[in-house]
């Protein structure tokens, strides 16, 4: 039973490294840039349809 519990243990944290790795070769290999974008407090706190420019 302990070693049946440690199996899964050692898989999942294989498997979490192995995602991890694949995250960051995605995000190293990306070609997305956002640009620089700068928002005040106010704007981060907005309700509503950012694009429609309408506050609730």
């Amino acid at each position: 039973m302990l070693r049946d519990f440690l199996t899964k243990v050692v898989q999942e944290k294989e498997s979490r490294h192995a995602a991890a790795t694949d995250l960051d070769d995605i995000i190293r290999t990306s070609k997305l840039t956002l640009g620089l974008i700068i928002w005040t407090r106010d704007e981060l706190h907005e309700r509503g349809d950012p694009s429609s420019g309408s506050r609730s």
